[in-house]
């Protein structure tokens, strides 16, 4: 699975991307609403840049809205779906044949349980480029934002590549920057061979 990224604005591509959106902001004064996240740890209901078929980089909110729990003040977010069964799930079969994303990142963390308590690590590819995560998106409207519609975005899992099974059985489906625009095209549904073959390491 994946509960939590992370971005450094020191990578030179995501401070390109992170320059773009602020332009986007300065033009669409609705976006100037948006509390965006550009560096550091990413938790789920945060606004981030994410690429989409359509345009280049926009803000979106990681997490959809959780319909079964409407009445509660501050229902939980869905922010992960299944490669293997996104298509059979109402929640996602239209999001992800009509608008897949790209989710740009540094890397992410997992946790490993360890008797009554659980240890954080830290992962990014081997190669320390820029990753993408497989993603999909729908409109929703943003707690706190003034009734501003904006998209919200999910990150598509797939079982851990062999890097990551001793720390835990899923890992979000991740593309490097060659392979990343052939998750946008809508060509395939079968991310096994873009997953597996990139490296990981464990960073801390």
């Amino acid at each position: 699975m994946c509960g939590r990224y992370y971005i450094e604005i020191s990578d030179q591509a995501l401070k390109q991307i992170a320059d773009e959106v602020m332009r986007r902001m300065n033009q669409q004064p609705a976006y100037g609403q948006l509390q965006i996240k550009f560096d550091g740890e990413i938790f789920p209901s945060n606004v981030v840049p994410v690429q989409t078929a359509e345009a280049d980089y926009q803000p979106m909110r990681w997490g959809f809205n959780s319909f079964r729990a409407a009445n509660r003040k501050q229902p939980p977010l869905i922010i992960n779906a299944r490669s293997e069964t996104v298509l059979e799930k109402q929640t996602f079969r239209r999001a992800v044949l009509e608008n897949r994303c790209l989710v740009p990142a540094s890397g992410y963390y997992e946790w490993m349980r360890l008797d009554d308590s659980s240890t954080k690590s830290k992962y990014r590819l081997f190669s320390d480029r820029t990753l993408y995560f497989a993603g999909c998106y729908r409109n929703e409207t943003v707690p706190g934002s003034k009734q501003v519609a904006t998209p919200s975005f999910v990150i598509l899992t797939q079982a851990a590549s062999p890097d990551i099974l001793t720390i835990h059985d899923r890992m979000p489906v991740i593309f490097d920057q060659s392979s990343a625009m052939q998750w946008l095209e809508q060509g395939t549904l079968s991310l096994d061979s873009a997953l597996h073959q990139l490296k990981y390491e464990l960073v801390e």
